[in-house]
């Protein structure tokens, strides 16, 4: 009866644990989502200012 609570109990911290570890996936992938974002932001508005910066290099 014992090993048998202690193999549901098991069970319930591995499932635990796959839930955690799903978590951490989508944690994951809504910082990776944030960086893209990030990476359009500065995409749209750094041209500009590294155009002007770099013009007369450039010239």
């Amino acid at each position: 009866m014992n090993f048998m609570l202690l193999l549901v109990n098991l069970e319930q911290i591995l499932v635990t644990f796959m839930l955690l570890l799903v978590n951490l996936e989508q944690i994951l992938v809504n910082f990776m989502l944030l960086l893209v974002s990030l990476k359009q932001i500065l995409v749209s508005f750094i041209p500009v200012k590294v155009h002007f910066l770099f013009t007369p290099y450039l010239q």
